[in-house]
């Protein structure tokens, strides 16, 4: 309660200084997508999902600096998979100083997030502290770096044997050129600490990758634009920390999608087109090869085998944004469709995915 009274007298403060500008603002969409591998294996589960995601936040503005308070909102319902069913909540504060004529941002963040998932899927919950800092530098009107940094603590509340902290560090080269070329540069340093220290080998308790990415954009027309992009990930220190279930182990790759679990390449190519001034289309392609270093795979009775998983993604898409505007300010719709295809050496994850999605979002 003390806490609270003690926001409460900071956000009277900011709202009423003179020299301040106060201004709240809301944004949310509504989604509907029919998902045919929800899962994402050989055994395509489908089903169809409406999600809603909402922000809603408070902005104190003076010439030099803005300081924002936000609450982001997302929830999603599964219709035949009932039980997978998710409600996410975050909430957040950021300051943005702006240095030498305003060209140069400096973020400052800290935000809380929380997942909450229903019984059957108990074990996805997490807690999570999340506080970063970026600045960025104009060399000159075209050439700009940022460096930056992010910490997380990431608590699972029914497994604390995945309990982490995270450390990245990065730094980002954005450049652009009068033949409306754009080229993006950036690398970045990850390290992942477990809170529960391990005795065992086959237990890490740190875990180093290294990411490299370079993006290329590039305005063809005045209605077509182009951009290509390369990322490149390497573990620098690698394992994987599982659990044991009667006769089943389980990674924490397979439960959490850990990033730490795989290095690779990943390459994709976009095309933009501008149809209307309210109307734009997207239609990308993407490939991704990743080596699990410390994922083993099982036959199809759930023996481990003397190999590591390794799997080959290509994926492509199409979306289409249209601007609506003159019936209500900030509202749009847009329509996806999004295809993948993995293939890999554990029969598990040899699988084909369609998507489906229409979206309808405004914001004020």
């Amino acid at each position: 309660m003390k806490n609270l009274r003690l926001l409460s007298i900071l956000l009277i403060v900011l709202s009423t200084s003179p020299n301040i500008l106060a201004q709240f603002y809301f944004a949310g969409d509504i989604e509907g997508y029919y998902d045919d591998n929800i899962f994402n294996n050989y055994l395509n589960a489908s089903d169809f999902i409406n999600s809603f995601s909402g922000e809603i936040g408070y902005d104190f503005e003076t010439e030099q600096n803005i300081f924002d308070i936000y609450c982001i909102g997302y929830l999603n319902r599964y219709f035949e998979y009932q039980d997978k069913s998710s409600t996410l909540l975050k909430f957040g504060l950021v300051n943005t100083y702006l240095f030498l004529e305003y060209d140069n941002p400096l973020n400052v963040g800290l935000n809380y997030t929380t997942r909450i998932n229903k019984e059957d899927y108990y074990i996805y919950d997490y807690k999570m502290i999340s506080a970063y800092a970026n600045y960025m530098h104009s060399i000159s009107e075209s050439n700009k770096i940022q460096p930056g940094i992010i910490g997380n603590k990431i608590d699972y509340e029914n497994f604390s044997i995945f309990s982490n902290y995270q450390f990245k560090a990065f730094l980002r080269s954005i450049n652009s050129f009068e033949s409306r070329t754009s080229i993006t540069i950036a690398a970045e340093i990850d390290q992942k600490l477990y809170v529960e220290k391990s005795q065992s080998p086959d237990y890490p308790n740190s875990l180093l990758q290294a990411q490299f990415f370079l993006q290329v954009g590039q305005g063809i027309t005045e209605n077509l634009g182009m951009s290509v992009y390369g990322f490149y990930k390497k573990n620098l220190s690698g394992g994987n920390r599982y659990i044991t279930s009667l006769d089943y182990i389980y990674y924490e790759e397979e439960l959490f999608n850990d990033i730490y679990s795989s290095e690779g390449i990943e390459t994709g190519l976009t095309l933009s087109y501008l149809f209307l001034p309210n109307f734009i289309g997207k239609f990308s392609t993407r490939y991704e090869i990743s080596d699990y270093t410390n994922l083993p795979i099982a036959d199809e009775e759930g023996n481990e085998l003397d190999e590591f998983r390794k799997d080959n993604q290509f994926s492509f898409g199409a979306a289409f944004e249209i601007g609506l505007g003159e019936m209500l300010n900030g509202l749009y719709l847009s329509m996806n469709y999004n295809y993948f295809k993995n293939s890999s050496n554990d029969y598990y994850y040899n699988y084909q995915n369609n998507l489906f999605a229409v979206t309808l979002g405004f914001g004020f």
